[in-house]
């Protein structure tokens, strides 16, 4: 989801992202979506913290996944039209493991 106001702020049709175009203002969109998934993440740092104990792993897990994702859009230089950047299934274990370990980032 890519709110309009913001796709009309950075010059981004819906034609443009239907046929693939990774544009400079695509690109600088996804960079603004981004860093403010990055603020919420921040902001809800704590969040677990205040769960019950048996959701808060699942909730640190799927936290370390999402920002995981965010750092693949920045790696791949936001082009999210042609190609993936979820995490591959190989990467998702260790990440779950080192989470659940205490040993994440």
């Amino acid at each position: 989801y890519l709110p309009a106001e913001d796709r009309a702020r950075y010059g981004v049709s819906e034609r443009d992202i239907a046929r693939g175009h990774v544009t400079p203002g695509f690109r600088s969109l996804l960079a603004r979506e981004v860093g403010r998934a990055r603020e919420l993440f921040a902001a809800t740092a704590t969040l677990p913290d205040a769960l019950s104990p048996g959701v808060r792993p699942g909730m640190r897990v799927a936290r370390t996944i999402y920002a995981g994702v965010l750092d693949r859009v920045e790696a791949i230089g936001f082009d999210v039209l042609r190609g993936s950047a979820a995490l591959p299934p190989w990467r998702m274990g260790p990440v779950a493991l080192r989470t659940l370990l205490g040993t994440a980032r």
